[in-house]
């Protein structure tokens, strides 16, 4: 048995038989928002939250019981730009051809100008498990429309 150190606002549910992947059964230990509950009722048990990850760190202080405690720590979110070929990329070109489009709605902040990185930090945060965060979500414009825009103005030369 491990015990789960929490932040305060990181509370969340473990069911009845939560593991680490060791095997260790996870139980609550500290959690703010369940400490008053905790105290009229058994032990509750929440859902482990798709963003957090958890690491086991010694705790010299900790319950005697257990040398190791388990801290609930934000997942370290890393950028990647999509390129062609992989599926993030598809996702990101279905968004800008057909997406905003058909379904204007679900990109309220976008255009069809819009730059292939903000699509795609659109596709993110509609679905985190489609695309990762692009390196440069704020890119204004996509590099092939700026370089048509150049062309046009010097055509108008």
């Amino acid at each position: 048995q491990i015990r789960m150190k929490m932040h305060p606002d990181k509370c969340i549910n473990l069911d009845d038989n939560a593991t680490n992947a060791n095997g260790a059964r996870l139980v609550i230990w500290d959690c703010q928002e369940q400490k008053e509950e905790d105290n009229k009722e058994d032990e509750k048990h929440r859902k482990p939250h798709p963003e957090m990850l958890w690491h086991l760190k010694d705790q010299g202080d900790s319950d005697p019981e257990d040398d190791k405690v388990m801290i609930a720590q934000p997942k370290k979110v890393t950028c990647h730009t999509a390129v062609e070929g992989e599926k993030c990329w598809t996702e990101v070109n279905w968004a800008m051809t057909v997406g905003i489009t058909n379904h204007p709605d679900w990109y309220p902040d976008l255009t069809n100008i819009s730059s292939e990185e903000l699509f795609q930090a659109a596709v993110y945060k509609h679905n985190a498990t489609r695309c990762p965060l692009p390196c440069n979500p704020h890119v204004e414009k996509s590099k092939a429309k700026k370089e048509a825009e150049k062309k046009e103005k010097e055509k108008e030369k």
